[in-house]
């Protein structure tokens, strides 16, 4: 089932309220990933808190996005030592950025 654009998703406060919590989510968890010592239930809320940014992108942000988002879920995967998922990430960033022609943060996660 294909993600509802932007312009499908409905009005500009809406897209507001998506950016917000996007970017929200996005920083919160690079501050986990940060965080030296964390318990099973910080890691629990960091990958909630990657995957709920990438979620929000999904609705009205841009490629870029996209690839910041799942390369960000890519390094918490890593993160968790769960390496086949965090190389799925990997590639769907760099896939991403190879459809746009942009190759940005996508060949670090790889």
């Amino acid at each position: 089932m294909a993600m509802p654009t932007a312009e499908e998703h409905g009005s500009q406060t809406d897209k507001e309220f998506h950016r917000k919590v996007a970017a929200e989510c996005f920083n919160r968890a690079w501050d986990y990933l940060e965080q030296k010592n964390r318990s099973l239930d910080d890691d629990q809320m960091m990958l909630n808190l990657a995957h709920a940014s990438r979620y929000h992108w999904s609705l009205i942000g841009k490629p870029w996005n996209f690839t910041a988002g799942d390369w960000q879920i890519s390094r918490v995967y890593a993160a968790l030592n769960q390496s086949d998922l965090a190389l799925g990430s990997a590639k769907k960033a760099l896939e991403t950025c190879q459809k746009t022609q942009s190759l940005g943060t996508s060949h670090l996660c790889i």
